[in-house]
């Protein structure tokens, strides 16, 4: 767990939560040496709170910190496994942090609504410290609610919206949304996952005055790898974006092999904004980080004129009797049917290709009797060999808190 890896000297628990350590204690007794020191937050007044802690002290002693000390200890989000800690710089943040203010432009007019957890790079860095550094604003909402985003994000005017694509899903799909005129909004960024067209084109009708961004990025790389620029050209609505400054990134083959333009591979990135390594896993160091470049697991293109396209992750590609399918294309045309509110593809065994492509659908209309239709549609935009083979109609998709869809879990259903 993680506060057993952690080695926390502090904790600090909102005191509606104070139960889930009291219960870890009873349950974990290794992690009782962490659990020592604890400081309530909320509005407990009692001698261990942190409104007590306020109270009792008025000197502060600065700490000298050098730019490369650890800043943070952020928890990957476990997609396709166990999560990993990733120690983040001092310098790795300014560094995502100066990428966000001149790639997309934000002046101190700028505020933000989070609605995705702190304990990740979009809510920490993205959103509450970038808008610190910058000055502009953030409404920081305790847990997501579809209605009470929509309300409050309009109330109080959030010209700045960065979500995962789950909740741009729930957000512009919602019969609440037509009451609220969003001609304010100025800037729409989004990543975490990757974000369909149709999706794309309900929030270019939602915010019609905004500027959108497609950020690619990670725990590993403080948030933003690459950015889309302010303008581009339709034929790139697709790519994540041109590398930020400073980012060095490379597609390499199997061997390493560094490839060329379009070529597709594994994507390398190596920049002031990378991690030095997670904590206390020699293995994963060894592994992940290639002469000072962080192994993404991602596989990518990036063509002629310097854009970024991911395709799956590695863990995630289909190899149907050789031929190569990315589960991103066939979820993206599973996407553009009006009737799917979310797709996830993955591989399942199969006796004569060693895999094949299963479909789990989110509809409220769609079900087994529904199967040739969907297939034919698909048969429209896709090879024969990537239309899905099976499909399975769920009310919703495992996911992190960070909204990622868990496929790992999928595939052990």
């Amino acid at each position: 767990m993680i506060i057993g890896h952690s080695k926390p000297k502090l904790l600090l628990v909102e005191d509606e939560l104070l139960h889930v350590i009291n219960e870890c204690r009873e349950q974990f007794s290794e992690v009782n040496v962490y659990t020592n020191t604890i400081i309530t937050v909320g509005n407990s007044l009692s001698e261990h709170s942190f409104t007590s802690l306020l109270n009792g002290y008025s000197e502060v002693n600065e700490a000298k910190v050098d730019e490369t000390d650890p800043a943070y200890i952020l928890y990957t989000s476990g997609t396709t496994g166990r999560p990993k800690g990733a120690i983040l710089s001092h310098v790795n943040i300014i560094h995502s942090l100066i990428h966000y203010k001149t790639g997309l432009q934000t002046t101190d007019e700028m505020r933000t609504m989070i609605a995705v957890p702190l304990f990740h790079v979009t809510g920490l860095i993205a959103q509450l410290l970038h808008m610190v550094f910058i000055g502009g604003s953030a409404v920081i909402l305790k847990k997501y609610n579809n209605e009470k985003y929509i309300k409050q994000s309009f109330e109080t005017k959030v010209n700045f919206h960065f979500n995962v694509p789950t909740i741009f899903i729930m957000m512009s799909t919602s019969p609440l949304i037509k009451n609220y005129p969003f001609d304010f909004v100025r800037l729409v960024a989004f990543g975490g996952s990757p974000i369909y067209l149709q999706t794309l084109q309900k929030l270019k009708e939602l915010f019609p005055n905004a500027n959108f961004h497609n950020v690619y990025g990670a725990t590993e790389t403080a948030s933003p790898t690459t950015m889309m620029p302010t303008e581009y050209p339709m034929t790139k609505a697709t790519s994540v974006g041109l590398p930020v400054k400073n980012a060095q990134i490379k597609i390499v083959d199997s061997t390493g092999k560094e490839l060329g333009a379009n070529e597709v591979g594994e994507i390398l990135i190596k920049g002031p904004m990378v991690i030095g390594g997670y904590l206390d896993n020699d293995e994963a160091n060894q592994t992940t980080f290639v002469d000072g470049y962080w192994k993404s697991g991602d596989i990518a293109k990036i063509d002629e004129d310097g854009f970024v396209y991911i395709l799956d992750r590695i863990k995630d590609m289909i190899n149907r009797g050789g031929e190569k399918i990315f589960s991103i294309e066939v979820e993206d045309v599973l996407k553009s049917h009006p009737e799917v509110i979310e797709a996830a593809i993955i591989s399942i065994p199969d006796e004569i290709y060693g895999e094949k492509v299963k479909a789990i659908i989110v509809s409220d209309t769609l079900n087994e009797s529904t199967i040739p239709q969907i297939k034919e549609y698909c048969l429209q935009k896709l090879a024969k060999y990537k239309v899905p083979e099976v499909f399975e109609f769920v009310k919703e998709l495992p996911k992190t808190a960070s909204g990622k869809i868990l496929k790992h879990v999928l595939k052990q259903r």
